[in-house]
């Protein structure tokens, strides 16, 4: 399924016809896969439908750099060790460990589906 988020995106489909298309053909969103799979509650159980994609599921899929094989850090940290809040760090600060696994997609289709998806009007 990663693997055709991304050729849509690389094709120019819109991230909401991207959404829309995985609704129609009731693909399970990745929260409740992992429910299901796992047997674990998500952090944000706040769906209703099991198959209901929306835009900013699709916008964190196309980010991941994990799928090219790499394992990326510290993209937070916690504020204070007394408070358990954290904060996002900028992609700049991230440890970034190359090719640590084996990749779901190549880097020409991630480049061209961030390219597209940056390119496309808002």
């Amino acid at each position: 399924m990663i693997r055709r988020i991304f050729r849509m995106a690389a094709d120019a489909v819109p991230i909401k016809k991207i959404a829309e298309t995985l609704t129609e053909e009731r693909v399970m969103n990745p929260a409740a896969h992992q429910e299901i799979a796992y047997g674990t509650e998500s952090r944000n159980h706040r769906y209703q439908d099991p198959c209901l994609w929306n835009n900013g599921t699709i916008i964190r899929i196309l980010e991941r750099q994990e799928y090219l094989g790499h394992t990326v850090l510290g993209k937070t940290v916690q504020e204070s060790f007394k408070s358990k809040k954290r904060k996002w760090l900028s992609p700049e600060d991230w440890l970034i460990f190359p090719n640590t696994h084996e990749a779901i997609i190549d880097q020409e289709i991630w480049d061209m589906a961030n390219k597209q998806r940056k390119r496309a009007p808002k």
